[in-house]
């Protein structure tokens, strides 16, 4: 499963702070590089509305290639780096412009203990924990835009 980053990520995450909130340059700088990218979702938690990305640049010639995209000031350059060459991302829905190869379409998920369902599962109990009452599935959201709603899931009660 894949994620296409919006080419207004940078903008995206500015609009997102509230006034008081202080704006988190070396992630600004990130969301500026990773731009129109296509970036690996780790699957083992899936959720409705974010993504966790695998290590963006795996090697030394990708970092380059990122880094050249954008200027980063040198007192950003080293949390940058460490950013775009760590565990990956937590990418919120309003960064990302499509999902390639979605796997969460009416996966089921667990709210309690976080457990999920395998592709096939028809079932209406967890079967890590038992619980019926926080098990859901991802559908797609009617109240939102045709792009978001490829992006944007909703879970519903099973």
């Amino acid at each position: 499963m894949k994620i296409k980053i919006s080419e207004n990520a940078g903008q995206n995450y500015l609009s997102s702070l509230s006034k008081f909130m202080p704006i988190n340059w070396p992630w600004l700088h990130v969301m500026k590089i990773i731009s129109n990218e296509v970036l690996e979702v780790e699957t083992d938690h899936l959720f409705s509305n974010q993504f966790n990305t695998s290590t963006i640049a795996k090697d030394d010639n990708d970092l380059n290639r990122l880094l050249a995209k954008f200027d980063v000031p040198a007192n950003d350059l080293e949390k940058v780096k460490s950013i775009l060459t760590g565990n990956g991302i937590r990418a919120m829905h309003n960064i990302v412009d499509s999902v390639v190869d979605d796997i969460r379409l009416n996966l089921r998920k667990c709210r309690w203990c976080g457990g999920g369902s395998e592709k096939d599962y028809k079932g209406d109990t967890c079967l890590e924990c038992g619980k019926s009452e926080y098990y859901y599935k991802f559908v797609p959201h009617a109240n939102k835009s045709v792009r978001d709603q490829g992006v944007f899931l909703q879970e519903v009660k099973v």
